[in-house]
């Protein structure tokens, strides 16, 4: 159980075991660096949260992931198949404060130009629009010419 080998580690004061939330926002706050170790993602959500929130992001190098993160500018991505590796990344991350700051600054920024309600609206509605409606044409009449 994972209580049990939290314990057998010791790292009962590093880890928290929270179950399910709804409001993440409280837990993201608190952390030094945002770590989704997973074989695979659609679009992690989970990482978005975290830019929205300013909070540096590293994560495999999955599908999904690797679609966000772009390596050593808005985040850092690990091997999946090498905890070692991983684990060596994510200390030396957590060592280096100006490389955090910069992470998270530019996950924020990328949050803010491609992932909030506005944007993503926005997009969607222009998606909508250009599907729905025939192209504008914008052609000027000659002079003396009915058009």
């Amino acid at each position: 159980d994972l209580k049990e080998h939290i314990a057998n580690l010791q790292l009962e004061n590093h880890c928290i075991l929270t179950g399910w939330q709804t409001d993440t926002n409280k837990f993201l706050n608190a952390l030094d660096l945002f770590v989704l170790p997973s074989h695979y993602e659609g679009l992690p959500c989970s990482i978005l949260e975290a830019w929205q929130q300013k909070i540096p992001v590293a994560g495999t190098n999955v599908p999904g992931i690797k679609d966000l993160i772009l390596d050593n500018k808005n985040g850092v991505l690990i091997s999946k198949d090498n905890p070692q590796e991983a684990a060596n990344i994510i200390a030396e991350l957590l060592s280096n404060k100006n490389k955090l700051n910069i992470l998270s600054e530019n996950g924020n920024t990328q949050w803010e130009h491609q992932f909030t309600v506005e944007k993503i609206s926005k997009n969607r509605i222009l998606k909508v629009r250009l599907e729905i409606l025939p192209p504008v044409k914008n052609e000027k009449t000659k002079e003396g010419q009915s058009g």
